[in-house]
């Protein structure tokens, strides 16, 4: 297990602040005592793991507002969150369209729809 890097932490907070009331202090709460694996060595995909909690059933959902971020060769990464089956947060992804591997997000560019 792992620490959230400072940007990671911030792009993940864009993104649950503007989620709706009850599902915002879900996921802070949530994000506040998870642990985080890698799951890729790039960092691209981290899986939370709650204390006490294993999902009811297999699954995830993304939660919305999307983001995007630009890798290091200018590609755009998708910046996605999801939510288990029981509306607990679960991954965190960054998703390369273009063909390669990512290279290390500018968070510098990060943009969160409203």
């Amino acid at each position: 297990m792992t620490e959230l890097t400072e940007h990671e932490l911030k792009a993940i907070n864009r993104i649950i602040v503007r989620l709706e009331p009850a599902q915002r202090e879900r996921m802070l709460a949530d994000l506040a005592v998870a642990e985080v694996e890698v799951l890729v060595p790039d960092r691209s995909m981290l899986r939370f793991h709650l204390p006490g909690h294993i999902p009811s059933a297999p699954g995830q959902a993304p939660l919305t507002p999307e983001a995007k971020v630009r890798d290091l060769d200018n590609e755009l990464l998708e910046v996605v969150l999801f939510e288990d089956a029981d509306g607990r947060l679960f991954e965190f992804e960054l998703v390369r369209y273009a063909q390669a591997l990512v290279l290390g997000p500018d968070w510098s560019t990060l943009e969160v729809d409203s």
